[in-house]
């Protein structure tokens, strides 16, 4: 569970930063290819997408990325790391004005998060870390942007205020080839609240496991030391019709 909400993370803070720049490339031809760069740039991952980007001003300002897919590390073969139908942000218009960004809400619609071990021990979802657009300097600390292993062209991502988070229809599979083992989370939904990129972050969700539907409820306490590898307190409540624990 921990690897997945990680995962999950790092997936948000990624996009979280590209929807925020968005809206000052959207208006030229090159949309698409820009926004690909920024997030290549930023998870040292080839990415592409496959639909051309929408923006629309009322009533709120609203992103929308179609078809992206972030690829494995190289010489991972594989599916790719992460495919979603499309990421849908909204940003309050107001706060713009006052040189803020301000989320409403951020949507992932049906992704797909394939977490994978291959034969050599490398973990598709680690070598994302510290190719962050944003990163803490301590717990507690101030939010910099990422310079560590983070390419010349990146741009750091700007001061954000988030907000409320929903994933629909989201599937995340695991394979470890070095075992042979595989498993599989299916109905992914999931909807959450992450006010700030310094701040706790906690929500609940449901998904198919094996054939039984499970709850959930969660929090994480400081979500980007998680996502650089560090430790967060963390507290996970499952429950469905055979069984109902926490921790």
């Amino acid at each position: 569970m921990k690897r997945i909400i990680a995962a999950l993370l790092v997936l948000l803070a990624v996009f979280v930063a590209v929807i925020a720049i968005a809206p000052l490339f959207l208006s030229t031809d090159a949309a698409k290819k820009r926004i690909a760069e920024e997030i290549s740039g930023w998870t040292g991952r080839q990415v592409t997408l496959t639909g051309e980007p929408e923006v629309s001003l009322f009533p709120t300002l609203t992103v929308t990325l179609h078809g992206i897919n972030i690829a494995n590390p190289a010489g991972m073969g594989g599916p790719p790391f992460i495919s979603m139908e499309a990421v849908v942000g909204r940003i309050k218009l107001l706060p713009l004005f006052l040189g803020r960004t301000e989320i409403a809400e951020f949507s992932l619609i049906k992704p797909r998060i394939n977490l994978r071990i291959a034969a050599d021990g490398r973990q598709n979802w680690r070598e994302i870390k510290s190719l962050l657009p944003i990163a803490p300097t301590k717990p507690g600390g101030a939010v910099k942007p990422a310079e560590s292993g983070a390419p010349p062209s990146a741009r750091p991502a700007p001061t954000i205020t988030l907000g409320r988070f929903v994933m629909q229809g989201g599937i995340i599979t695991f394979e470890n080839e070095r075992t042979g083992e595989h498993d599989a989370l299916n109905a992914v939904d999931i909807d959450f609240s992450w006010p700030s990129l310094t701040s706790p972050a906690s929500g609940s969700g449901s998904f198919v496991w094996r054939g039984e539907t499970v709850e959930f409820d969660a929090s994480v306490g400081r979500p980007l030391e998680l996502m650089g590898g560090d430790t967060s307190n963390m507290h996970v409540a499952l429950s469905s019709t055979p069984v109902r624990f926490s921790f």
